[in-house]
């Protein structure tokens, strides 16, 4: 597969992961408390801090991540559920509900173009290593994981 046809094929995980990094830029994150291990006094920290606009909630379920502009406890636990996952503290403020980076995904999955183009799951091979993700210049990979292709689906987490 040729650079070119690497980015058409990937063009809207570049959409989404550029959202991601002007997120980053726009509110700098300058701490992280993981829900699994938040203390009561943390927790306390953080409800000051939304007060001030300062929190955004690391959210999801077993299929995709996502990032919301407000301190909230989802109490899930299993596939389907919304659970808490994460909260970043920012050094600017959001205005309130935010309507360009709420929901914003913090992963982001594209079908793998070798074992499964089309996305229809006849053909992925779970040895399959996946493309030459070097081939897409109009992703910084410097910040990004990636496990490759697993499942006919490359997953990138942000």
């Amino acid at each position: 597969m040729r650079a070119k046809e690497m980015e058409e094929h990937f063009q809207e995980a570049i959409a989404e992961i550029e959202l991601y990094d002007e997120w980053e830029e726009d509110y700098p994150i300058v701490k992280t408390i993981f829900a699994d291990e938040m203390t009561e006094a943390e927790r306390s920290e953080l409800q000051e801090l939304d007060k001030q606009n300062l929190v955004w909630t690391q959210h999801g379920t077993c299929e995709r991540e996502a990032i919301t502009s407000e301190f909230i406890e989802f109490p899930g636990s299993g596939c389907g559920c919304y659970t808490s996952y994460a909260y970043h503290v920012s050094s600017k403020p959001h205005e309130g509900e935010d309507d360009r980076y709420s929901g914003l995904y913090t992963e982001v999955d594209v079908y793998c173009p070798i074992c499964n183009k089309n996305g229809d799951f006849e053909n992925e091979d779970e040895d399959c290593p996946g493309p030459d993700l070097s081939l897409i210049s109009a992703i910084n990979f410097e910040n990004i994981d990636t496990q490759g292709c697993e499942d006919g689906v490359i997953r990138f987490y942000l």
